[in-house]
C-alpha cells in the first residue's frame, strides 16, 4: 500500500540513522554511512578490502554479521586479535591461542560458507534475530561474487544478488557493506579506480560506492579511498575524489 514520505520515515526505525564515524579523513570529505542503505567496496586483490571493513566494524562497536564466504576464519581471527589487542599480526600467525579474553565482548558474529546462497543469508539472519532479538546493525558480504543467487549469467548474478542485498538493508534497517572486485586494467591495485572499473558494472543499486588502491610507501603505508559514488554528497565517478587512510601494517589497524 502506497505511503506518505513522512509516514514512511516513521515506519523506517532506526533506518537513516548515521553510523559512527570511525574514519576522519572519509567523515571529513562528506561520506556518511547509514543504517537502511547499502556501500559497495571494492578493490584489487591484496589491496584491503577485507582489512578496511573489519576496521569499519571493529571500530564502530555496533551488531555486525559478517559473511565471510573470501577470507578464511584464521586469518579473521588473526586480524581480529590484531585490533583489539595491538599485537603485531606476526606474532599472533606464530602462536595463535590464548587470546580469548580479546574476543569475549566482540559484537562481531561470522559465518564462513564459501558460496552462501541467498536462503542461507536468509536463514543466518532469522537464527541471529532469535538469538539476540534484533537484526544485526551492519550485515558485511565478503564478497559479491561469492553469493549464489540461482542466476546462470555472470553479471546477471552480480546485479541479482545486490537488488537481494539492497531489498535486506531495507528489510532489516542494517548497514550493507558489499565488498567486490575490479575490472582486469585495474588490478595492479595501485591507482585509483573509477566507477566505471567496477566488475560487471554494478553502480546503480547502492547508496555509495568506494574504490580502494595502495598508497603511500614502505615507511608511511596508505590505502587510498575514492568516492565514486555518493548519494546526497559529494562524489566524482573518475576517481578523482579521494581520501587517505594511515595503515599500520604490523598491526592492520586503519585510521
Amino acid at each position: 500500500m502506497p505511503v506518505t514520505a513522512l509516514r514512511g520515515l516513521r515506519t523506517s526505525g532506526t533506518a537513516g540513522t548515521p553510523v559512527p564515524a570511525v574514519f576522519p579523513a572519509l567523515t571529513a570529505s562528506g561520506l556518511t554511512l547509514r543504517l537502511g542503505q547499502m556501500v559497495l567496496v571494492a578493490s584489487a586483490p591484496n589491496v584491503g578490502k577485507s582489512p578496511f571493513a573489519l576496521n569499519l566494524v571493529f571500530a564502530s562497536r555496533l551488531r555486525t554479521l559478517y559473511f565471510s564466504a573470501d577470507t578464511d576464519a584464521y586469518t579473521q581471527y588473526c586480524r581480529l586479535v590484531a585490533l583489539h589487542s595491538g599485537l603485531a599480526l606476526e606474532d599472533i600467525a606464530r602462536e595463535p591461542h590464548g587470546y580469548r579474553q580479546y574476543l569475549g565482548a566482540d559484537a562481531i558474529q561470522w559465518h564462513y560458507d564459501a558460496n552462501p546462497s541467498t536462503e542461507d543469508i536468509d536463514d543466518e539472519l532469522l537464527a541471529y534475530a532469535q538469538i539476540w532479538g534484533a537484526w544485526p546493525e551492519i550485515i558485511v558480504v565478503d564478497n559479491l561474487s561469492n553469493i549464489y543467487t540461482g542466476e546462470a549469467e555472470r553479471w546477471s548474478a552480480l546485479e541479482k544478488g545486490l537488488d537481494y542485498l539492497h531489498d535486506l538493508a531495507r528489510k532489516t534497517g542494517a548497514l550493507i557493506i558489499v565488498l567486490h572486485h575490479v575490472t582486469g586494467e585495474f588490478e595492479t591495485g595501485t591507482d585509483p579506480v573509477p566507477l566505471s572499473g567496477l566488475r560487471g558494472k554494478v553502480s546503480k543499486v547502492p547508496e555509495q560506492v568506494l574504490t580502494l588502491w595502495r598508497a603511500g610507501d614502505e615507511l608511511f603505508p596508505k590505502m587510498g579511498v575514492a568516492i565514486v559514488k555518493n548519494r546526497g554528497g559529494k562524489a566524482d565517478p573518475s576517481g578523482r575524489y579521494q581520501a587517505f587512510l594511515s595503515w599500520d601494517l604490523r598491526t592492520g589497524r586503519l585510521t
